[in-house]
Formats: C-alpha cells, sequence, structure tokens
C-alpha cells in the first residue's frame, strides 16, 4: 500500500464534493424537468422548492462529504469500491433516512433521490481519482 497523502486526499476530496454536488444538482434538476414539464425561467439556477441557503448548505455538506472521502480512500482504498456508488449509498442512507436530509426536493421521488446520490458517488470518484490519483 502507498503511503497515505491525507492532506491531498482532504483537498482533492473537499474539490470532488464540490463538483460532485454540482452534478446532483443538474440530474435532480433535469430528472424533475423530465418527470413534470415547468416553464423555463431565465436564470434559474436553484431546485424548484429548494431557496439560496439550502443551497449553500447542499455545497457545504457535498464538499464536507468529499474532504472525509478523500482521507478515507487515501488510508482504505477499498473505500471507493464500485467507483464511489458505495459511499454514495452510504451517504444516501445517512442523510436522507437517518438525519432526514433537508437536501431532497419536495418533488423529487425517492427513486430520483437515490440515483443522485449514486451520481454524486461516481463523480466524487471520478474527480478524486483525477485531482489525487488512483490509490
Amino acid at each position: 500500500m502507498a503511503k497515505p497523502r491525507p492532506v491531498v486526499g482532504l483537498l482533492s476530496g473537499i474539490a470532488a464534493g464540490l463538483v460532485a454536488s454540482a452534478a446532483m444538482s443538474l440530474f435532480r434538476k433535469q430528472a424533475v424537468k423530465l418527470s413534470e414539464p415547468q416553464p423555463a425561467t431565465a436564470g434559474e439556477v436553484a431546485l424548484p422548492g429548494r431557496g439560496k441557503s439550502t443551497e449553500v448548505v447542499h455545497y457545504a455538506v457535498g464538499a464536507a462529504l468529499g474532504g472525509m472521502y478523500g482521507l478515507l480512500t487515501e488510508y482504505q482504498p477499498d473505500a471507493s469500491t464500485g467507483f464511489g456508488t458505495a459511499y454514495g449509498v452510504a451517504t444516501a442512507t445517512i442523510l436522507d433516512q437517518v438525519v432526514g436530509s433537508t437536501d431532497s426536493a419536495p418533488d423529487t421521488a425517492p427513486v430520483k433521490a437515490a440515483v443522485s446520490h449514486l451520481v454524486f458517488g461516481v463523480v466524487l470518484e471520478g474527480m478524486r481519482t483525477l485531482l489525487a490519483g488512483r490509490r
């Protein structure tokens, strides 16, 4: 096993978490558009039912989860099992089921929420790998 690089893991994880949070938001936005046609509003960025403060929390949580993932993979490379999907499922379970996350938009069905966390995990691992390399 290669020597752990905690700073590299943390910083690459935070950056990857921000990108993964954006990908998750885009996925949910598109899923809502596909399931319920809504009139387009120029410059609309937030998901329906979400305010700017909720978006800030979403990205802050994504960065924190990414940082933890980056550190975890530095010390335990098997944590990236399934190219981040296992971590995505774990975050979905913890945030949406145990904590009762405010991250879920009211218009988002549970299946879409679960898939969006898989998107988060895959993008998180992909970006972390690009930034920090394979462990």
